[in-house]
């Protein structure tokens, strides 16, 4: 049972990865964020329920620290605070366009991963690619829409057919989300020459 739900919360926090950059839905007045936000929201703490749920059946805590833990709590807690009593605006903080719950979403993201990795690199390895797999459908989509592609289907909406569509939300927000794909892609290309490099022995 404890095997199963340390299962399904590792896949289940891949594919939330996965998910949230495509993720919208056009019954909300905002299409894009709002739901990409309520989905991190909803995805973290049903992960964060069985990471919990899978430590009572274990009768056991255990809880994986890093050198990044204090730094990221610090920041959280300083968004929240700001959040709760400078922004004379609260509703617009938390909701639309919802900055302190992005940082809030994001950190509680941020110790998903730390809970759940079992292999470093195999952990890094995954959630990289569950990155580059929704950078991919990104890219095809944004292109099928500037293109036109799009234009022709049958039963997609109008909004859908505009040149400027785009699964993030905007051009801007597109080509941010794609940028930083590009760098750790690089960055993993990087890393993988330097493990296939065969290594010189010194006599």
């Amino acid at each position: 049972m404890s095997d199963t739900l340390s299962k399904i919360q590792y896949w289940g926090l891949l594919t939330l990865i996965f998910l949230t950059p495509l993720f919208f839905l056009p019954i909300t007045s905002e299409f894009y964020d709002f739901n990409k936000k309520a989905l991190l929201v909803a995805g973290g703490l049903v992960l964060a329920a069985l990471w919990a749920i899978r430590s009572f059946k274990e009768k056991r805590l255990v809880v994986v620290t890093s050198p990044l833990d204090t730094a990221v709590i610090i920041f959280a807690a300083t968004v929240l605070l700001s959040s709760i009593l400078r922004t004379p605006n609260k509703p617009e903080a938390f909701f639309v366009p919802g900055t302190a719950t992005t940082i809030l979403a994001a950190t509680l993201l941020y110790f998903l991963v730390t809970q759940t990795i079992r292999n470093v690199q195999y952990t890094i390895r995954h959630t990289l690619w569950a990155l580059f797999a929704s950078g991919f459908v990104v890219s095809l989509v944004s292109i099928a829409a500037s293109t036109g592609m799009l234009e022709p289907v049958a039963g997609l909406p109008a909004f859908m057919k505009a040149r400027i569509f785009s699964l993030p939300g905007s051009p801007l927000s597109t080509l941010t989300y794609l940028a930083v794909i590009a760098v750790l892609g690089v960055g993993e290309a990087l890393r993988a020459a330097r493990s296939d490099r065969p290594r010189v022995r010194m006599s």
